[in-house]
């Protein structure tokens, strides 16, 4: 049987996000657990803020001077749930709303498998009646899921090695053991890189079949992006694979380097000059940091509140 008298705090990080935030929080509000809800804002420029103000009176809203990035605002919100003694954190996309039982859900299923630290509902579309596509992307290359999904049926839970920071339940244990997200990643990488944490420290990370949220995801394709984006996304995964704590770290920055100048190469053969300077902007910024990188590849190791 549930145990409802855990405490949830729910961390929503904002931005700009004035066309989605009121579902989001009524969602939560609408929940078959009961749920305190945090939203961090990271200096929006348009109404979000005053929106939460106007409307969620009931809602804690901690306002940013500036825009500390996805990684380290939601480090404020879990900063602030565990100062409140919170037993579970979920991370929410201010762009994404869940069902009334998705906690519940999850709650149960982390509450039967305590050895799996993030668990994440099923992502369906935010306005059609088909799971997301890049979540979708996550989880085809998991044969057994995607041959019960085909069979119509299912387990209660299912380990993978990847999901997206859109809808995550954290467990007070693994936010206690690993920390928070790495404040180096400031948009892109830090999902990747706190799952990675997750599993060498020992935690299993989990799709509960049952459980079920809605996002409002563009899958974008990577050429197609601006040029601030592909800079963003590539820096983010060059230190990811920098800072991987179980690689060498000197040899990982000769296997980076080979294969950004490889990518490089094949840019300029396709004449793709936007990626091309995306690219070479980020290797070298990147590279102008491997101090501070090495510092936080060492952090990865220890089994610490990094980072809160």
């Amino acid at each position: 049987m549930l145990n409802t008298n855990k405490k949830i705090f729910a961390v929503i990080v904002t931005w700009n996000g004035a066309a989605w935030i009121s579902e989001a929080i009524l969602s939560l509000q609408k929940s078959s657990v009961s749920i305190a809800i945090v939203i961090v804002d990271n200096a929006s420029t348009d109404e979000t803020a005053a929106i939460v103000t106007r409307a969620f009176q009931d809602v804690l809203l901690i306002r940013l001077n500036e825009n500390i990035g996805f990684a380290q605002a939601n480090n404020t919100g879990i900063q602030y749930a565990l100062s409140q003694e919170a037993d579970y954190v979920l991370l929410l996309n201010q762009d994404a709303k869940v069902q009334p039982d998705m906690v519940g859900q999850l709650l149960q299923a982390s509450e039967q498998h305590p050895d799996f630290g993030i668990l994440s509902p099923i992502h369906v579309a935010y306005d059609k009646p088909e799971v997301e596509a890049s979540f979708f992307s996550f989880i085809n290359n998991n044969i057994l899921f995607m041959s019960d999904l085909l069979l119509s049926k299912s387990k209660e839970i299912y380990e993978i090695e990847f999901c997206n920071a859109a809808i995550w339940l954290l467990t007070r244990a693994v936010i206690d053991k690993i920390g928070g997200f790495d404040p180096i990643f400031f948009m892109y990488g830090e999902d990747n890189d706190y799952c990675y944490r997750a599993r060498m420290h020992g935690y299993k990370i989990g799709i509960i079949p049952k459980a079920v949220a809605y996002h409002q995801c563009s899958s974008v394709d990577f050429h197609t992006m601006s040029l601030k984006k592909q800079y963003a996304k590539l820096s983010s995964q060059l230190i990811y694979l920098l800072k991987r704590p179980d690689h060498n770290f000197f040899f990982s920055c000769t296997g980076v380097l080979i294969a950004s100048l490889k990518r490089m190469m094949v840019e300029i053969i396709n004449l793709e000059i936007r990626s091309f300077f995306a690219s070479t902007v980020s290797l070298i910024t990147v590279f102008s940091r491997l101090g501070n990188i090495y510092k936080h590849y060492r952090q990865c190791k220890e089994a610490r509140k990094s980072w809160l």
